[in-house]
Formats: C-alpha cells, structure tokens, sequence
C-alpha cells in the first residue's frame, strides 16, 4: 500500500514539473521581456534612446570612464558619430569632421584644435588591447553633445543636439517595463514628479529613458505634462531649383572675359577658372581686377560663383600634396582664404590625372574641406570622370565618399572617345551616359539629387586613312554646321542619340558624330527622368545661342 502511495506521488510530482515546465514556457512565450536581458557586467552606453551597449559587446569594445573622462574607441567613434575619423600616422593626430566641425588631436600630447580656434589640451587617448580610446567628454563640444556618466547604474549618457526632444513629468508613480505589456519584467520603479524623455509613443504606451539611463516602456496614464527641447542643428533646405552652370575657362587674367551686359536664361552657377595649382604647389589665382568685375557681373545678374580649382594635371605634385597632412591642410586653408577673400558661393574641384592609389587621400582632402566651407555657407563640387576608364582617369576616385561628402559630385559625361582614343568614336553618346548615371546611382549608391550632369558644348571630327586614325580635331557645336561639307547627309544614330555623318576628302576618311540642339536635349532629358541635381556645362562660348532657351525649358 505504502509503494502504491510512493508512486502516486512520484507521478503527482512529475505532472506538477510538467505544468511548471509549460508555464514557465508560456511565460517566455508570452512575455519575452520577462527575463533579465540586460548586459551588467560592462558599462552602459546610452545615445540620446538607444542603448547601444549590445553593439560594443558584439564587436569586442568598452566605454571606458577614467578620472571623470569618457572614452570611445575610435571604431565607436566611427560607428556613432564621424564614419571619417582617422589616425594620420606620420603626424600622431586623429583628425575628425562632423556636421560643421573639424577636429584635430595630437595622441601624443592632448594637444586638441576645435575648427580654426584655440589649442585646448585634454586627456592622451587610452590604448586598450591595440585599441585606441577617444576622450569623448573632453571632445563634446565637437560633437555638439553632451556626455554624462551616472555611477549609480554605471552609465554613460550622450545626448546630441541634432534633433527635437520630448521630456515629460510622470503623474503617478509607475513601473518601467522590459514591454509594452504588464506581463514583463519590470526594469525600475518610477516616482510621481520623476522626469523621463520619451523615444517613441502610441496610443498606449510610451518608450522613454530615464534619468539614470534606463530604457523601457510605461503605460501613457503614467505621463503627466511635457516639455520639447528644439534641435539647435538644422539642415539646410535645398532650394528645388535646379543648377544650370557653365564652366567659364581661360587660363590667365588677361583672359578673363568682359561679360558686362550679357545674361543668360536660366543659368544660376557660372564655374570660372580663378584657381589654378601651380608647380610650387601653391594656388595661382586668376582673378586681379578682370576677375573682380566678374565676380560682380555675375553677382549682379543673381548667379552664384563656384571658382573651379584645378589641379592641371600634376599628377606628382598633387600625390605628395595629398599624402601629406599638412601640406594637404595648407592647401585647404589656402582654398578658404580665397573663397572669404575674394566673396565667392562655392568651389568647384576640378582634379584630374591623379594616380590610382591616390584615390582615398584625395577623399581625405575633400573629407577636411567639405566643413571648412560648410561653416562659411558655401557650396563644395567635385567633378569626377565615368566609372570604368583608365587608372589615372577613372580609377583614381572613391565617388561614394565624394557623393556623400560634397554638396554635389559633377559627372564629366564627355571624352567618351577623346584625344587619347585610337579610333574614331562619339564624345558623350546617350547610352554610355545613362548607363554611367546607372553605376552612379545604384553601383556607387549616390543620391540623384546630389549629382549633376556634365555635358559637352563640343564634339570631334576624326581623321583617318586606310583605316588608321591621322588626326583628331576639337569642334565647337556653334560651329558644327562650318565643318559639315555641302552634300554630305546627317544620318540619325539611335544608340547615340546624335546626327552622324562620314564622307570622304583627298584621300582621307572623316567621321562626326554630332553634338547639336537635338542630341543635347536627349540627354539633358536624363537629368528629369533621374531626378539629378541639374546640368553643368564644357565650356561657354563654344555653345550656339539658342541653347540656354532649351536648357531653360527642358531642365
């Protein structure tokens, strides 16, 4: 009797574990906020409602806080707040950008350089397991945030002041919750009058952060009067109006045109020659009191001036130049006297015949100039060439970092056969532009909006005997019509999207393929039909005049 009551028990016992065991699941099931997921071993790093600690966890960092100061590693750093934080090796400093600031810091010293301001010095970066750690809370100024480290939950707090933020007094004394749930664990236990700030919130229930740090949920009856605090960073809108720019080229000051009662319809952004790297490595600037009377002609007629900066193809000079911080530093505070000096709207970067290797540096130099202008509310372009071509043509930039950086990356669509070809082709055929602007959008994954389209106001007609090219000749469309011998009949070429003629003289073969009204508007037509940022044009005075019309009622 005694054995049979044993094994009762034991079955009794066995069902209640089951019943447990199913509970316990069901709990988790139901309420998968209930167990304790939070990291406790580490400190926390909480930026303004996420806490990111996880992410440090899973990529083997720490915040580290040291005699009052914060440190990020320079990975975190790159992760949170500057994507293009760097360490320039030969000179010990980590140089960093971010919305209008430019910092530099000597790992040495602590000597640190906010923009153009006063040297500070603050804490030497910690190196932790060849991990370098930034003293962020003595940096914070760059940041435009604030750092706080709370002991109690051994939290780090930033809160950046690039956007809006709600905080709220609780009316009642509440619970945090791990989710939007009752069945979940409580996180802490909230007072009356305690003031949280509020991530997100629905009908029911709001996500918010605590004083301490804590981030969870609370039911919306818990939520008494609230207050907003206003970013103080705002990006500037972008006028929707789209650019219409012609390159203005001469190569000295005597050449600067005399433009005095002339305008053009529709243009807003004339780009002339003004600056020019000579073989010093020093900027020989056009400008004198030709330029002057430019600057003021176009200003007058309600154009911006982008001044171009040319690079004139020093392929040597400009790698050292680039490779070196403080030449390159030089170099760019130089660009900034210049646009202050001389009032100009905007830069327009115009490097070419760069080598390949040189490709990140020369994002480096736009990197650190884009907030030096920025600050001073002028506007950075940088023209690259298409995607696929020669090293030193096409392969010598990052056009992801140059798109995203600049306020706009200009897409030299032209020389799609040039002076270098060996045989006879189109200068900027429809197909190879669109499908360039394709590599542009979706390879390089730069916003159209960002991109405007060069086009050629010029074509060549090619020269050759027996089927080997003489001879190339540049033709400006105003003067297409002078080249084209009587008798010889245009032929429509529908991959090019361009009139195309050949015939034969004295022995010779010659080919044009025809940049005109009707081939321009074809692919001025990509820049609606891609949403790009407008046209950039190569180079006035080589344009009929009837062309600024089209452009104007195309664009």
């Amino acid at each position: 009797m005694k054995a049979k009551k044993v094994v009762i028990i034991i079955i009794l016992l066995i069902f209640l574990a089951i019943i447990a065991v199913g509970a316990l699941y069901a709990v988790k099931k139901l309420a998968p906020g209930f167990a304790n997921e939070e990291i406790s071993d580490m400190t926390n790093l909480v930026i303004n409602g996420s806490n990111v600690t996880d992410y440090l966890e899973e990529n083997n960092t720490k915040v580290y806080v040291k005699d009052n100061v914060t440190y990020l590693s320079l990975s975190d750093m790159q992760n949170f707040f500057d994507k293009y934080i760097y360490i320039d090796e030969k000179y010990g400093k980590v140089i960093s950008t971010y919305n209008s600031n430019i910092v530099t810091l000597d790992i040495n010293n602590g000597q640190m350089q906010l923009n153009d301001g006063n040297v500070s010095v603050v804490q030497t970066p910690l190196k932790v397991d060849d991990v370098l750690y930034i003293p962020f809370s003595q940096m914070e100024e760059a940041y435009d945030a604030t750092c706080t480290y709370i002991s109690e939950t051994d939290t780090v707090i930033i809160d950046t002041e690039d956007r809006d933020k709600t905080f709220a007094t609780l009316a009642k004394d509440t619970n945090l919750k791990s989710r939007t749930r009752n069945l979940s664990r409580t996180i802490a236990k909230l007072e009356e009058n305690e003031e949280v700030m509020i991530v997100e919130q629905d009908d029911d229930w709001s996500e918010v952060r605590t004083s301490k740090g804590k981030i969870g949920y609370i039911n919306n009856s818990a939520i008494g009067s609230k207050s907003e605090v206003k970013s103080t960073k705002t990006e500037e809108d972008k006028s929707d109006e789209k650019i219409n720019m012609f390159w203005d080229y001469f190569y000295a000051e005597e050449s600067i045109p005399d433009r005095t009662g002339q305008s053009f319809e529709g243009v807003n952004v004339v780009s002339p020659s003004f600056f020019i790297l000579d073989s010093n490595g020093e900027i020989k600037t056009n400008i004198g009191y030709r330029g002057e009377a430019y600057i003021n002609w176009a200003h007058s007629n309600g154009y911006e001036v982008w001044s171009m900066f040319s690079n004139d193809s020093l392929q040597q000079l400009t790698s050292q130049i680039l490779n070196d911080y403080e030449a390159r530093e030089n170099l760019i505070l130089n660009i900034v006297q210049k646009a202050k000096q001389y009032n100009l709207d905007g830069i327009n970067i115009d490097f070419e015949n760069m080598y390949m290797e040189d490709a990140d540096v020369f994002s480096r130099f736009i990197i650190e100039l884009e907030p030096r202008l920025k600050i001073l509310g002028k506007t950075l372009s940088v023209d690259v060439t298409a995607p696929d071509g020669a090293e030193s043509w096409s392969m010598c930039y990052d056009r992801n970092v140059i798109g995203d950086v600049a306020d706009y990356i200009v897409f030299m669509a032209y020389d799609q056969y040039g002076e270098a070809s060996t045989e006879p082709g189109t200068t900027s055929g429809y197909e190879w532009v669109k499908v360039n602007l394709d590599k542009f959008v979706e390879t390089e994954e730069i916003e159209p909006e960002k991109i405007i389209l060069g086009l050629p106001f010029y074509t060549r007609v090619w020269t050759t005997q027996n089927g080997n090219l003489v001879r190339t000749d540049v033709v400006a469309m105003k003067n297409v019509d002078t080249n084209i011998p009587a008798g010889v009949e245009k032929v429509w070429d529908e991959v090019t999207r361009q009139n195309y003629i050949k015939y034969d003289s004295n022995g010779y073969t010659r080919e044009m393929w025809i940049e005109d009204i009707d081939s321009y508007k074809e692919k001025l037509q990509l820049i609606n039909e891609y949403g790009l940022g407008g046209v950039a044009n190569w180079c006035k005075d080589m344009e009929p005049e009837e062309i600024w019309s089209v452009i104007n009622e195309n664009l």
